[in-house]
């Protein structure tokens, strides 16, 4: 099973950053963290009157932060994660089985995991994303260690090296 480990977030939710390769320049709302290592971070612009604010997801490698001031001195505190991603999980409401893909944490609200299923031939794997609180983590069978052909042939592992005189 694979397994990301845990990794501090380059910058804080609420900053206000710019997308170096279009110029897109909003607050850090989002910050989505991926088993594969992209994380990125969702920009949102500020809103118009009357209008739904336009928002970016960007690889937190093309981000240039323009201020360090969080938006209304909010105090957004970084959370870890409850679950480890590539751990197999199900949803506790639909049943759902796969591997956590991916983890988003908010300004505001719950973090919320990316279910990855299993594909099958010739069809796109499936995912969903739920809210931490519907993770169930699926407990990973004891794997008994394989006796070598040497431990069989003796009898198993010894605390004493063979030929000892004993």
């Amino acid at each position: 099973m694979l397994f990301r480990e845990k990794k501090k977030a380059k910058f804080t939710l609420g900053t206000k950053g710019k997308d170096i390769l279009s110029g897109f320049v909003g607050r850090l709302e989002e910050r989505a963290e991926y088993i594969t290592g992209c994380d990125q971070y969702l920009l949102k612009a500020e809103a118009l009157p009357g209008k739904e604010p336009a928002g970016n997801w960007v690889d937190e490698g093309l981000i240039e932060i323009l201020d360090e001031n969080v938006i209304g001195n909010l105090e957004v505190k970084e959370t870890e994660g409850k679950y480890k991603l590539g751990q197999k999980v199900k949803d506790k409401i639909s049943g759902f089985e796969g591997a956590l893909y991916a983890r988003t944490q908010k300004i505001f609200g719950e973090d919320r995991y990316c279910i990855m299923g299993k594909a099958l031939p010739g069809k796109e794997p499936v995912h969903i994303w739920i809210n931490e609180g519907a993770v169930e983590v699926i407990p990973e069978p004891r794997i008994k260690p394989k006796q070598t052909k040497e431990e069989k042939e003796n009898g198993g592992p010894r605390l004493t090296p063979p030929n000892c005189g004993i």
